[in-house]
């Protein structure tokens, strides 16, 4: 199993982020990782600069109540037993966390998924969404929980995905997922369609159309069982959810009605492909799940934002 080793949370220390913290610290007693605690100072608009002479001591000033308050927070967590450090930093949230990331190698960024200021409608923040996007590791993008007892996990996959670079993400997104269920194994999930079915239904015989969505469901649970062979996870299995439909509309149903905590998901199939930093699919379910969202790239994706 894939251990988390070096977790960055970042939290806004004029808010309780109890519940984040709490996950934070039982992820990295799992995994016995070191876990920093990062706040932001954000860059003051250009008005405020010009007409603030005193400019550069507010931001100062800033700075050393966010670190009284950050190191407050460590020392709560420390007295259970986690290796804590803290950072505060400045400038854009988003660029920032990514910058520490790279520099000081983090493999897992916790987070509220949105602000207590943020004015982004739906459930994603700004900088949530940016580092979902641009973030070279995995990205919890944090909820409450929403289920009573341990905390459900659900992983989506794409089974029937034909190429290399798709299936290499799958097995990612599992090593991963398994990661973050910890100790409880996690929920997989994957739906499949007939392509064009809308279309094909109209010109064949209901009995030709019938074997044609039988043979479509078999083959994909073939795939599923194939791509979870490596991990003992049998495809009939009760965690195994093969759902029909389109994948975006199925996967955020199933996902909020069965009451999941935090959906394990891919973003991109590709890190070569310019300008593609997220899938339609994955798009769409961070629009409309209600839940965390953990969000995987492929190993070799690279950050588009530039890090001094």
């Amino acid at each position: 199993m894939k251990r988390f080793t070096n977790i960055l949370v970042q939290v806004d220390s004029r808010r309780d982020e109890t519940a984040l913290l709490s996950r934070a610290a039982e992820l990295a007693k799992f995994h016995g990782s070191a876990l920093k605690i990062v706040d932001i100072v954000p860059d003051f608009s250009w008005p405020v600069r010009l007409t603030a002479p005193d400019y550069n001591e507010i931001q100062q000033s800033a700075v050393r109540q966010k670190n009284v308050a950050v190191q407050e927070l460590a020392e709560k967590m420390k007295l259970s037993g986690v290796e804590v450090t803290t950072k505060v930093l400045c400038g854009k949230s988003s660029d920032q966390i990514i910058g520490e990331v790279v520099r000081d190698h983090h493999d897992l960024v916790m987070k509220d998924a949105k602000g207590q200021f943020s004015q982004q409608p739906g459930i994603f923040g700004t900088t949530s969404m940016r580092l979902i996007r641009y973030c070279p590791c995995p990205v919890w993008a944090f909820r409450p929980q929403r289920s009573t007892g341990p905390e459900k996990v659900a992983v989506a996959v794409d089974a029937t995905a034909a190429d290399e670079a798709h299936q290499a993400l799958n097995h990612h997104i599992l090593e991963w997922g398994i990661a973050v269920a910890s100790d409880s194994p996690p929920h997989i999930l994957h739906a499949w369609s007939v392509y064009g079915e809308s279309l094909i239904k109209d010109y064949l015989k209901r009995e030709d159309f019938d074997a044609l969505v039988k043979d479509a469901e078999q083959e994909s649970r073939q795939q599923i069982g194939k791509l979870l062979e490596p991990y003992k996870i049998s495809a009939t299995d009760p965690r195994v959810h093969v759902l029909r439909g389109d994948a975006a509309r199925e996967l955020t149903e199933f996902v909020n009605q069965s009451g999941f905590d935090v959906l394990v998901m891919g973003t991109v199939a590709r890190a070569g492909i310019s300008g593609l930093l997220i899938g339609n699919t994955a798009e769409s379910l961070l629009n409309r799940v209600e839940c965390s969202v953990v969000a995987i790239k492929p190993a070799d994706f690279k950050t588009p934002i530039h890090v001094a």
